[in-house]
């Protein structure tokens, strides 16, 4: 099963909750995150350490956050039996992990956005999509969540060109792998989240609020 945790924030936490939040962290996070000069920066870094952090304890996983290695692309992992990915966007943090297969997770706030200077990241089937809708920019984010997910999963990040793979159905074929795309039904509708995926499993989404103190 895929576990796929979230929060939601729009307000920062109060200093005292901040700090008892980040010490629950390893001392390199902690550095890592307080250079952020934006609550908004900070507490989105810290939202999704602590969603893994979370996730490992609920399914009771033989590693900690000291245990997180990363790959020649600089893509983090715990190790080759759990895959995890974290994504935040503005006022939400979401961390997805399995222990069966590879996984990548994007999250996106919709904003307005001169969507024409990104076409080149897109096939013409694509594009044509985007541009036909009464609403471009919904569907840009659409599609560029769902390609984001996809080479996050892969592992290369943007070593891949987005344009050189097309997601207008729910599945792509990447390297050596076929990658499942499913849409996450958000609480909030101001934001387009995917999951990709490469080993067929259920999907489980658990909201936490960190405001109310009972995250961890």
């Amino acid at each position: 099963m895929i576990k796929i945790y979230y929060t939601f924030f729009h307000t920062p936490l109060s200093d005292k909750m901040f700090y008892e939040y980040i010490n629950l962290l390893p001392e390199t996070m902690q550095k890592k995150i307080s250079k952020y000069k934006r609550w908004q920066d900070k507490q989105a870094a810290l939202f999704g350490k602590l969603l893994l952090k979370k996730a490992i304890i609920d399914l009771c996983l033989p590693v900690t956050l000291d245990n997180i290695k990363f790959t020649d692309y600089s893509r983090p992992f715990l190790n080759a039996l759990i895959d995890f990915n974290i994504s935040h966007t503005s006022g939400c943090a979401m961390c997805a992990l399995t222990k069966k297969g590879k996984i990548g997770l994007d999250i996106e706030a919709v904003t307005k956005l001169d969507v024409s200077q990104f076409e080149k990241y897109f096939s013409k089937a694509e594009w044509d999509e985007i541009m036909n809708m009464s609403a471009p920019t919904d569907q840009f984010f659409h599609f560029w969540t769902k390609k984001e997910s996809v080479i996050k999963a892969n592992g290369k990040g943007l070593n891949i060109p987005l344009c050189n793979f097309e997601v207008i159905q729910n599945s792509v074929l990447l390297g050596k792998n076929k990658w499942q795309i499913t849409t996450l039904d958000m609480k909030e509708k101001m934001y387009k989240a995917h999951i990709a995926y490469n080993k067929k499993q259920p999907i489980e989404m658990i909201a936490i609020d960190f405001f109310s103190n009972r995250g961890l």
